[in-house]
């Protein structure tokens, strides 16, 4: 077993990036401005908890001086050790040490809890802690949205620097909600996973109230989402509140029937009169019904452009190595805003039929042990959802929080699956 020690070292770590994770862009921009060493030191958290993480789950190997593994880790494993393979490559340094901490870390990080006995349930963070946590990091930034909405200047006092002088935040229909995220996109992704947090705690309470409570939220939620202006999350939001209400009327809950039949008959008309009066906003939303905003959109452009470079054989099934994508301007490396492109980008045919198998396999375990999973399920599918629609327009297989949350949930599930499932250790 792993001492206990290791156990506590690497779940403080772990469970303190969890907690900080949305508020490491605002942190570093408010003390950077006070104390630059201290901005720098809160930059580099993420760093140093992957290299502690990493730290002391190798030393717990050494203490085992055994793995566990099954047919769900040896997967897991085989793709982080390909992984790991692809330092070496046709990349400059500064994208090798990118990709190795946006994306090898979390991925090394979990799979080591994968094969190391007992590791999940002493060295991890479980799904329900991680809602919570969740849940509670979404109502701070729901307020923080809020105020901007109505006082922007909210956004020069967390970030020292006045809304308007920051990119990624205007556009032809105007100022973009950022909250602590920094990033429209980012904030409008947490929001779709902050809806999948409060419907699982919704779920695990089942009072009317509480229901009434969850649909009065979820109009809050709706409306930041919107005015991120960023559609692929709207896309995603809409995508997940079809799911909640299939499994709600499958409940037979009926404060969901009732919000919904209000929601068509009295809000619906009254969305559609804001829109209306926002020009520019009905335009930008009401083209995602027009096919040219998928093929002539810029992100498209980007995909093919990318692929487009894959000029040898070796070049498809190898790649080009980890943190060949990069989506920072002047990095170098290909922006393509596309999670799974961007794996083939990086690993090659190769490394991507690792990937789409993983996903494809937590999807199978989640069905498969899903009375098992309990309420988690409902958690666990919200999420997967909307980081697969959000890796359609984004490099979420390495855009923080994101990826960490997913490769948590991966895990969670191959560990559980050969648990109830019995199969025999490797």
């Amino acid at each position: 077993m792993i001492y206990p020690s290791v156990n506590n070292i690497s779940k403080f770590f772990l469970l303190s990036l969890l907690v900080v994770a949305p508020f490491l862009t605002v942190l570093t921009s408010k003390f950077g401005f006070i104390n630059p060493l201290l901005g720098k030191l809160l930059g580099g958290y993420k760093e140093i908890s992957q290299v502690f993480i990493i730290s002391v789950l190798f030393i717990g190997v050494i203490k085992n001086k055994r793995l566990s593994f099954n047919y769900y880790s040896t997967l897991l494993f085989f793709f982080a050790f390909y992984a790991i393979l692809h330092v070496i490559g046709q990349v400059n340094l500064g994208l090798m040490f990118d990709g190795a901490r946006y994306q090898l870390g979390y991925l090394v990080i979990f799979t080591l809890i994968c094969i190391i006995p007992h590791a999940q349930e002493r060295a991890s963070i479980n799904v329900d802690l991680l809602a919570k946590i969740v849940f509670i990091q979404t109502l701070i930034a729901v307020v923080v949205g809020v105020v901007e909405f109505f006082n922007p200047s909210i956004i020069g006092f967390l970030y020292g620097i006045d809304k308007d002088m920051m990119e990624h935040v205007t556009l032809a229909a105007g100022f973009r909600l950022i909250s602590v995220f920094g990033n429209p996109i980012n904030f409008g992704g947490f929001l779709c996973v902050g809806l999948a947090a409060s419907y699982y705690l919704a779920v695990k309470k089942t009072k009317p109230l509480v229901w009434l409570a969850f649909w009065v939220y979820w109009i809050v939620l709706v409306f930041l989402v919107f005015f991120t202006l960023s559609r692929l999350a709207l896309i995603a939001f809409f995508a997940q509140t079809i799911l909640i209400l299939m499994f709600n009327l499958f409940r037979r809950e009926i404060v969901t029937k009732v919000f919904f039949i209000t929601f068509l008959l009295v809000l619906m008309p009254f969305v559609f009169e804001l829109l209306n009066s926002f020009d520019s906003l009905y335009e930008r939303f009401f083209k995602l019904l027009s096919l040219e905003t998928y093929t002539d959109n810029a992100r498209v452009n980007n995909w093919f452009g990318a692929l487009d470079n894959l000029h040898y054989f070796t070049n498809w099934l190898w790649g080009f190595g980890v943190g060949a994508s990069n989506p920072a301007l002047g990095s170098g490396g290909y922006m393509i805003e596309n999670g799974f492109v961007s794996i083939l980008i990086d690993f090659g045919l190769i490394g991507l039929t690792f990937y789409v198998a993983i996903w494809l396999l937590s999807f199978f375990i989640m069905f498969t042990i899903r009375k098992k999973l309990n309420n988690e399920f409902y958690f666990i599918f919200l999420f997967l959802v909307c980081f697969m629609l959000m890796s359609f327009g984004n490099d979420y297989n390495r855009n923080f929080p994101f990826v960490i949350y997913f490769w948590l949930v991966v895990s969670y599930l191959f560990t559980r699956a050969n648990k109830y499932k019995g199969y025999q250790e490797c």
